[in-house]
């Protein structure tokens, strides 16, 4: 393993330095994006695939949206099937050797700095290494499998977003049903438990996709948009009380009758053979249900596509 401290040093030290970019480079002074990674891990006698796609589907845990963001944590741009410039390698195509249902291109990837507003990584040709911002056109993240995020020498501690003058908040949902608490802040993670619509949980960190909250002495995660901080809001809301808030009425769970994952496809049709298959159970943002007769347009919060209402299930 390497240290969250190791390899952000490292990282400013190539930005420290000005390597230069050469794509297919991973050298003392030179590196293409992956290639800071080969270098990096190499240092801790480590190795990992030399390609921005690789990266994206092997060596981190899982995908999660940009906002969720913290030092250390690999950073990806991504196309999705469709865009200017998408050009995904065939051994992740339909066929392919590495091919798992997921159509885009990570072309681009990098490190979160210590201030996550920022990522360090190599560039181009013509700016070498940089630390960009955040909001330039990065889409997704995750933590790397081979990055100790918990060692004795893990150096930068982020700092917890603080609720101000906050710690409880009550359960809502649109259909007054139970809302997943999860291990880990994405809806493809397990359940720890449902919790009761207006249940009162403590609220250790909030932010503005998902909160970390403890529920009958557990820990676990919660999207923000189930959680009100606003007294008595359990004891009597209906579908019209969530219009100005992106909460419950937006949310979705996927379901199928034999507990399979759900196609979500590039386009509202059957025929269409770009897809992301979504596990049964995941909870999904609903972006337009109205447009497409028998279609849902929605997000998992890494991809955007279509699913066929009979697999969507609101609250």
């Amino acid at each position: 393993m390497i240290t969250k401290s190791k390899i952000l040093s490292l990282f400013k030290k190539m930005l420290d330095e000005h390597w230069s970019y050469e794509w297919g480079a991973a050298r003392e002074g030179c590196v293409d994006c992956s290639g800071a990674f080969v270098y990096a891990y190499k240092q801790e006698g480590l190795s990992i695939y030399h390609g921005s796609n690789r990266m994206a589907r092997v060596e981190v845990e899982e995908l999660l949206p940009i906002s969720q963001a913290k030092p250390g944590m690999i950073a990806f741009k991504k196309r999705e099937p469709g865009e200017e410039g998408y050009n995904l390698p065939d051994d992740y195509l339909p066929g392919g050797s590495h091919y798992n249902g997921d159509l885009a291109d990570y072309h681009h990837v990098g490190l979160v700095d210590e201030d996550p507003a920022y990522v360090l990584n190599a560039q181009s040709t013509k700016t070498g290494f940089v630390r960009s911002r955040i909001t330039e056109n990065w889409d997704a993240v995750g933590y790397g499998k081979q990055i100790d995020y918990n060692g004795e020498d893990a150096g930068v501690v982020d700092p917890p977003v603080v609720v101000p003058e906050i710690q409880r908040a009550t359960v809502i949902s649109a259909n007054k049903g139970p809302v997943k608490m999860r291990s880990k802040p994405s809806t493809d993670n397990r359940l720890y438990e449902n919790v009761p619509y207006g249940a009162v949980v403590s609220v250790l960190e909030y932010g503005t996709e998902w909160s970390k909250i403890i529920f009958n002495n557990k820990e676990g995660y919660m999207m923000s948009s189930f959680l009100s901080f606003e007294e008595g809001v359990g004891d009597d809301i209906d579908k019209e009380s969530c219009d100005g808030i992106e909460s419950a009425c937006n949310i979705a769970t996927v379901t199928s009758s034999n507990g399979k994952p759900v196609k979500m496809r590039a386009e509202p049709s059957e025929t269409c053979r770009l897809y992301w298959n979504i596990p049964s159970g995941s909870q999904v943002k609903v972006l337009d249900d109205s447009s497409d007769p028998g279609w849902w347009k929605i997000s998992d919060g890494v991809h955007t596509g279509y699913m066929m209402e009979e697999f969507l299930s609101r609250g």
